[in-house]
C-alpha cells in the first residue's frame, strides 16, 4: 500500500514537473515606443517612417556630439557631467529640455526644445 501510494504521488509529481517545463515561460516583449516626428524628419533619410540600422547609428552620434557641445559650453568646473546649476544654466539659455539622461515628459504649456 505505501509502495503504490509512493509510485502514485512520484508519478503525480514528475507529471506536472513536466508539464510546467513543457510551457516556456512567455517573455514580456515591451510595446515599441513611437518615434517622435521630429526625430524622424531629422534622421529618416529613405523617408520610410522607421529608423534603419545606419540612420539609428547616425542619430546616436548626433546626439553624443550635442552631448558633447553642452558639455563643452555649460560644463564649467569640468566635472564631465552638468551639475544642477550648469543644467539651469543650459534650460534657461533653451539648449536643454531635461536635465541629460532623464527621459520624462514636459509640462503641460511648456515650450519644446530646439531640434537637436
Amino acid at each position: 500500500m505505501k509502495a503504490t501510494t509512493l509510485l502514485i504521488l512520484g508519478t503525480a509529481i514528475g507529471c506536472s514537473t513536466l508539464a510546467m517545463a513543457a510551457e516556456a515561460p512567455k517573455r514580456h516583449h515591451p510595446a515599441k515606443r513611437e518615434i517622435p516626428a521630429r526625430v524622424l524628419e531629422k534622421f529618416d533619410t529613405d523617408k520610410d517612417g522607421t529608423l534603419s540600422k545606419d540612420e539609428r547609428v547616425a542619430m546616436v552620434s548626433a546626439v553624443q556630439e550635442r552631448r558633447k557641445e553642452l558639455l563643452a559650453k555649460y560644463d564649467a568646473n569640468a566635472s564631465g557631467k552638468l551639475d544642477p546649476e550648469e543644467i539651469k544654466a543650459a534650460r534657461a539659455a533653451g539648449e536643454l529640455r531635461f536635465p541629460m539622461g532623464h527621459r520624462g515628459h514636459r509640462k503641460a504649456g511648456a515650450a519644446a526644445a530646439p531640434a537637436i
